[in-house]
């Protein structure tokens, strides 16, 4: 599911620019951008 977001916002937007753009897709969060384990 996340990957279909990815794919989406990509396809929306025309690819990402930067990592910080990655928060703005769906799914991602703080945790999954740093590899934290969720609480």
């Amino acid at each position: 599911m996340l990957a279909q977001h990815i794919v989406d916002y990509r396809t929306q937007h025309g690819g990402f620019r930067s990592v910080d753009e990655l928060h703005e897709v769906n799914g991602i969060g703080e945790s999954t951008l740093t590899g934290s384990p969720r609480a």
